[in-house]
């Protein structure tokens, strides 16, 4: 006989009603009798600071929440708040209220009374297993690398920072560069595929400006991309520029007017634009079509007129390096320049000098 690991799921109901809390507690029976290798540990609680309490003080992995608690028709809202701002997990909101939207998240569903519970079970076992969870959830992978970061990196540095901080550095932010700097490590891979949705941080967490933002203008429409260096857009710690330099990105279809509708040549005509040294492509994504950076369409505004424009996404600092690239290889590069019509007359007559003297 094999000993099978035991895994448990942490689900947290809050609903002050007995029945329903009794209902849940048969679906869990059930299920723990038909999935020995995943159990059930059910939490219940009737009140918000019961959920908060149980929230800090167990691992849970899911939630199943009464919009209504003690005749307060909103009062789930409380829990679901704290969940939010504090932590990951997929939830479940049961309400008796018909044409309930709640709030609009993919890792919440709204379900109407009356509900079954193994539904619900069922559900949350389900979302569990999704990368999204996988990666981010109590005891995921990115728990597990910072476990290993934190031990094997920054604990026998302990007294550095200790230092650092002693000398009026921002240790805390020093740390937090670190540990992105090793988490980066694990996961660089020169010989790995990127997918397109990794080559935008959208929607930005910050609202500032920086080199590598993707920009709309609010009358046009246009699509932009911000090009000044760093150093330009932040000057001792304070966000202080003159100017912005932008790129325009050209809508694809507007481009490529003359390959619509047609098959014979248009694969052709795209990679002539696609090596065309001037052109960088970005692909779609959820906010905007794809276009092509294009570096003859340089802007410079001035900073305030960014009022005039909406921060869309800012590219992944990997790409954000390979654009300013391309586009510094554009501008750097050199040609021979042509030589007129004398310059050659000059060469000829040293040519036919050479033949005479031999």
């Amino acid at each position: 006989m094999t000993n099978v690991e035991e895994k448990k799921f942490h689900l947290l109901l809050v609903d002050d009603a007995k029945s329903e809390i009794d209902s849940c507690e048969i679906a869990v029976y059930d299920w723990n009798e038909e999935n020995r290798n995943k159990k059930i540990e059910l939490y219940c609680v009737g009140s918000v600071d019961e959920a908060n309490k149980a929230l800090d003080k167990y691992r849970i992995d899911g939630a199943i929440i009464d919009i209504r608690l003690n005749d307060d028709e909103k009062g789930g809202n409380a829990v679901i708040e704290s969940i939010i701002n504090k932590y990951k997990i997929p939830i479940i909101i049961v309400t008796g209220t018909p044409g309930y939207t709640g709030r609009n998240h993919k890792c919440i569903q709204c379900a109407s009374k009356p509900y079954k519970y193994i539904d619900a079970i069922k559900y949350l076992m389900e979302m569990s297993e999704k990368p999204l969870f996988k990666v981010l959830s109590s005891g995921g992978m990115v728990e597990w690398h910072l476990v290993n970061i934190f031990w094997k990196s920054l604990c026998p540095k302990f007294q550095l920072w200790d230092e650092l901080s002693c000398l009026g550095k921002d240790s805390e932010r020093i740390i937090l560069r670190n540990v992105l700097a090793y988490m980066q490590e694990l996961l660089d891979d020169e010989n790995e595929e990127y997918c397109k949705e990794e080559l935008y941080l959208e929607p930005t967490l910050i609202n500032k400006i920086k080199t590598g933002s993707v920009i709309q203008s609010r009358g046009e429409g246009t699509f932009y991309i911000v090009l000044s260096p760093p150093c330009d857009l932040v000057k001792d710690g304070k966000r202080t520029p003159d100017r912005v330099m932008l790129c325009e990105i050209e809508d694809i279809k507007t481009c490529h007017k003359d390959v619509l509708g047609k098959n014979n040549g248009a694969k052709g005509k795209i990679n002539d634009q696609l090596q065309k040294q001037y052109i960088n492509f970005l692909p779609p994504c959820q906010f905007f079509k794809g276009g092509y950076v294009n570096f003859r369409k340089v802007h410079s505004i001035d900073f305030l007129q960014l009022e005039d424009y909406t921060h869309e996404a800012k590219l992944h600092d990997a790409f954000v390096k390979e654009v300013l690239r391309k586009f510094s290889t554009y501008y750097s590069r050199q040609g021979q320049p042509e030589l007129d019509e004398k310059n050659m007359d000059v060469i000829l007559t040293i040519c036919e000098s050479d033949n005479e003297e031999n």
